[in-house]
């Protein structure tokens, strides 16, 4: 939504990006963001903001920095900084350029708020990037979400009005957005068809890349290949840790059954629905299914024994007496966690593969340590027995999910093989770190200014919560000795952050339900529309991403497993699959794809293949 106030000029200097060497700018661009607000006398206006884009040097013996003093004078809003940042991101890992040598710049004359353009300038970036030319008949809107897919915005209608008045004749909108509100109007509204009054073609996208040759008529990426088959290795790992939680599902739900509470014995019926799909999978020689329905009921009987234990507890002990043991064994997990992360972190890799296959691998054991950590910290604000439940369900979740993912994930290195990895590459992957981190930051800047709903009861204050106790819980860096270790764990970290935040940024532009604009609802993606929109773009991402790895004589095992692991949740392949295991496996999906992108980029590099 654009600010109607002051013209002054404002850059970001956004530490990126490409090997390219040369003098000053190796390219500039300009696109036009559409826009669309609220007139002081409460009518609809819509407009075009021009956004200069350009590609320039950087000094690598430098520190790596982010000026963003000039876009806070202009008047350019938090939200517009964060997709800035985000769409700085995806350019640089969708060019696998090397982020220490160039920076993007970005400049605005006039003040300016909002997401909505975060594709646009993501399409800009990498013209900027690649040297080519932006199309004068060709715009579009659309936020960019965590893979590079273009993701839903507002007030779709009226920008269309703006871009038809300017003179474009085709604008680009997020797949699966066929229908919208028109807020001048008051009523839902074909997309297509109201294009087509307007003189406008209306093209839904579904990611970055294919924007960008839709725009700049040049490809980004090569035409997918075909993926080729799993590795043995993995799909054996698969099976066998697959029938163990098999086991340990049924361990839980004898246990269930066997108890006289109505909602344990439902939740044994949860339990025995997944063991038997798992069952079918191995039937099926479907091992990642098997292991993702294994996986779901070992943790849906873990989480419920873990209640019916704490409900057993209460009718003994007092409140203090409960906090008290729950906070010993917090201190366990965490004690446990980080201990298990520090091994982890220190396996040996010698491929470029197994690298970032292993900063992928510590996210999950990041994202544990920052359970046991906001845990704590909520045990301290407890004032009845019942506010317990949620507390032991996060703090056993994410023991869970180290003990079981995280050493899955470890145990798939040794089955990574290809091009060896080099000092330089452990470089190259901590830039990228910083570069990612920072988008992240921008992220999380945005959601702090927004100052609503920032109770912990709030997905925003979960989300600020959590990132709070994530940077206190990683910054001291488990004093790992390894380069590749602390490369892998920063990534971890960084891209922990990046994804959570890139989405709340994203969900931040839904409309409220009453269909009004602002503040923006405060939920994380729910819509099975939308996730599953979301879903089909990720998949399409990730089999053209394999196939690309595989191409360059790198190994996409891991990238596939995982990417077919969130697929098989987010599309429910799972009996009774929730919405909550939906948009789990959408971010399996997103972090998928990053790794890929990650993985092509330093090989690209490596081979001095970057353009």
């Amino acid at each position: 939504m654009r600010a109607c106030s002051i013209a002054i000029l404002c850059v970001l200097a956004f530490l990126v990006l490409t090997a390219c060497g040369g003098g000053g700018n190796r390219n500039a661009v300009q696109v036009k963001a559409l826009w669309y607000g609220t007139a002081q006398d409460g009518s609809i206006v819509g407009g075009l903001t021009p956004v200069d884009i350009s590609a320039v040097e950087d000094n690598p013996q430098t520190p790596l920095s982010v000026d963003v003093s000039g876009l806070k004078a202009s008047g350019a809003g938090p939200m517009w900084t964060a997709a800035t940042s985000v769409a700085g991101v995806q350019a640089v890992l969708i060019s696998a350029a090397d982020p220490r040598l160039h920076q993007l710049r970005y400049a605005l004359k006039e003040a300016i708020d909002g997401p909505s353009a975060g594709a646009l300038m993501s399409v800009g970036s990498l013209a900027a990037l690649r040297g080519t030319k932006i199309s004068d008949t060709t715009t579009m809107t659309g936020t960019v979400l965590p893979d590079g897919s273009v993701g839903p915005v507002s007030g779709v209608a009226e920008k269309l009005r703006a871009a038809a008045a300017a003179g474009y004749t085709r604008v680009l909108v997020p797949a699966g957005l066929l229908r919208v509100y028109d807020d001048r109007t008051g009523k839902v509204v074909d997309l297509a068809r109201l294009g087509r009054s307007l003189g406008v073609q209306v093209t839904p996208v579904r990611s970055v890349p294919d924007a960008y040759s839709l725009i700049t008529g040049q490809p980004v990426e090569a035409s997918a290949r075909r993926a080729p088959p799993l590795g043995p290795g993995i799909m054996d790992m698969l099976v066998r840790r697959s029938r163990t939680l098999i086991q340990v599902a049924d361990r839980y739900e004898r246990e269930l059954s066997g108890g006289v509470d109505e909602g344990a014995r439902s939740k044994a019926a949860d339990v025995s629905s997944l063991v038997s799909a798992a069952r079918k999978a191995l039937r099926r020689d479907d091992p990642i299914l098997a292991f993702a329905s294994a996986a779901e009921g070992a943790l849906a009987g873990r989480l419920a024994v873990a209640v019916a234990h704490l409900h057993a507890e209460e009718k003994h002990a007092t409140l203090v007496q409960l906090l008290s043991k729950i906070s010993r064994r917090t201190e366990q997990y965490r004690a446990a966690i980080q201990a298990q992360v520090r091994r982890t972190a220190e396996t040996p890799v010698t491929k470029v593969a197994q690298l970032t296959a292993l900063a992928d691998t510590l996210a999950w054991g990041a994202f544990a340590m920052t359970s046991a950590t906001i845990a704590e910290k909520r045990l301290g604000t407890v004032r009845s027995k019942a506010d317990l439940d949620e507390i032991v369900q996060f703090l056993e979740t994410g023991r869970f999910e180290a003990a079981t993912y995280m050493k899955a994930c470890a145990e798939s290195l040794r089955y990574l093989g290809k091009r060896a990895l080099t000092a330089h590459t452990v470089g190259l992957l901590n830039a990228y770190a910083d570069l990612i981190g920072y988008a992240a930051d921008a992220n999380r800047t945005y959601a702090v200014s927004l100052g609503l709903g920032t109770t912990e009861s709030s997905y925003l204050g979960q989300l600020i919560e959590q990132s709070d106790a994530l940077t206190r819980t990683v910054s001291p860096g488990l004093g790992l000795k390894a380069a590749t270790a602390r490369a892998a764990w920063r990534m971890s970290v960084a891209l922990l952050e990046y994804v959570e935040t890139t989405q709340l940024v994203n969900d931040l532009t839904l409309r409220n339900a009453n269909g009004k604009d602002g503040p923006p609802n405060l939920e994380p993606i729910r819509d099975p529309a939308t996730v599953h929109t979301q879903a089909l773009n990720a998949d399409e991402i990730a089999r053209r991403r394999i196939g690309e790895i595989a191409a360059a004589g790198l190994d996409p095992g891991f990238v596939q497993w995982n990417s077919e692991w969130g697929a098989d949740l987010a599309f429910g392949e799972l009996p009774d699959t929730t919405g909550e295991q939906k948009l789990h496996g959408l971010e399996f999906q997103w972090f998928a794809v990053l790794q890929g992108r990650l993985l092509t980029a330093l090989g690209r590099i490596e081979s001095g293949a970057s353009k």
